[in-house]
C-alpha cells in the first residue's frame, strides 16, 4: 500500500488546511504532501493576476506533473475543488486509493 499521501486543497485554501490532517498521518508512519494549487497558499500574493488565466486544467496538469515527482500512486486527499482534481488523476491511474472530504471547517481554526 502506498505510504505518500497527497492532500488537495479547496478553492480560497492552500496546502495549510490540512498541517492537522498531516500530523495524524505523519505519526502513523505516512509521508504527507500538500501542495499549493496556482495563485493559492505561498502563491497568494500574486492570486489576481494569476487566477484570472488559470483554470482546472491548469491544476490539473500541475498536479500530474507533481504526482509523477513522488513513488507511483500515492493516495490521493481531497476538499472540494481539490477532490475534483483529486478524483480526476485517481480516473488517469495516478492514484493507489481516494479520499474525499467534504467540510475542513475546523481545520482552519
Amino acid at each position: 500500500m502506498a505510504r505518500d499521501i497527497v492532500m488537495l486543497h479547496g478553492a480560497n485554501c492552500g496546502g495549510w488546511c490540512f498541517e492537522k490532517f498531516a500530523a495524524v498521518f505523519e505519526a502513523r508512519g505516512f509521508t504527507c504532501h500538500t501542495p499549493d494549487l496556482i495563485g493559492h497558499g505561498a502563491d497568494k500574493d500574486e492570486a489576481n493576476a494569476v487566477l484570472a488565466h488559470a483554470g482546472m486544467a491548469d491544476y490539473r496538469a500541475r498536479m500530474a506533473a507533481f504526482l509523477k515527482t513522488l513513488p507511483p500512486q500515492p493516495i490521493l486527499l481531497g476538499h472540494s475543488m481539490g477532490a475534483v482534481i483529486a478524483q480526476q488523476l485517481a480516473a488517469d491511474g495516478l492514484a493507489a486509493a481516494l479520499v474525499l472530504a467534504r467540510a475542513l471547517i475546523y481545520l482552519a481554526q
